[in-house]
């Protein structure tokens, strides 16, 4: 896939086979069949380079990959029925860049309501409830700025936000700041990835043409689905539907789903 990613054949390790002998079709003919977890699948890729998040796997068992070089899926946003089911999404990506990465190649922003008692040293841990997250709009937009005119080149910024109506409610100069991350972000490699749901319906009028890239929860509800033409998710029967996610590539639909997190 060249738009959103490389795909890497899997390959994992004995123990990870003995729970599937294959990841593709065949794990998932019952839904008690068991998923390998995050570190197996990423233990299990060939070739991981820094700066690359892991998305989920597609249907024939390849792990799809967004590549924080290439700026062409531009800022991503994850839409499910529930928050909670968004946020899995945000993260395997999240995880998935710690496991890869150190200071030199990555920085992470994490905008979120759940804050650990320590943060890994690869990322701010961001209050949505405080002025810290309006700051940190301002200043990612300053650093994209900054990087147009040839200045501040640095490691990849990865902007993980668990509800996009924290910064819908932000002051207007964040709110721009935002926007302006939305469209010129990626080109610096500065990747805003943002959760949500369709209960506010300035998401589905404004926000939603802001995000070149949607990834959509197969356990939205049936009339979701019928307003914006999604499909039905293959293995949504067989896995948990919050785990299964499916988006638009090259104008074909890649289904995903998530490994287990220990």
């Amino acid at each position: 896939m060249a738009v959103l990613t490389q795909k890497y054949r899997l390959d994992l390790a004995s123990e990870a086979t003995s729970k599937a002998t294959r990841l593709g079709l065949s794990p998932f003919a019952s839904q008690y069949a068991p998923r390998p977890t995050l570190e197996e699948v990423i233990s299990g890729l060939p070739l991981l380079t820094h700066e690359t998040a892991l998305l989920g796997i597609c249907e024939d068992g390849v792990p799809l990959l967004l590549d924080l070089h290439n700026p062409s899926p531009g800022a991503l946003l994850i839409i499910g029925r529930e928050t909670s089911t968004a946020v899995n999404l945000i993260e395997v990506i999240h995880q998935s860049l710690l496991i890869v990465n150190n200071r030199f190649t990555l920085e992470l922003f994490r905008v979120s309501d759940s804050i650990p008692a320590t943060p890994h040293p690869l990322e701010h841990r961001i209050s949505p409830y405080e002025r810290d997250l309006e700051s940190t709009l301002r200043h990612l937009a300053d650093i994209a700025n900054a990087r147009q005119n040839g200045k501040m080149r640095g490691p990849s910024i990865v902007l993980l936000i668990d509800n996009l109506e924290w910064a819908l409610n932000a002051d207007p100069e964040a709110m721009w700041a935002l926007e302006y991350l939305l469209h010129y972000g990626p080109n610096q490699k500065i990747w805003p990835i943002v959760a949500t749901t369709l209960d506010q319906e300035s998401v589905r009028l404004r926000w939603l043409r802001r995000f070149k890239t949607l990834i959509w929860a197969a356990d939205l509800s049936p009339d979701v689905k019928r307003q914006f033409n999604l499909p039905e998710h293959p293995y949504s029967s067989t896995l948990p539907a919050p785990h299964c996610f499916s988006l638009k590539s090259q104008g074909q639909w890649l289904h995903i789903w998530l490994p287990e997190q220990s």
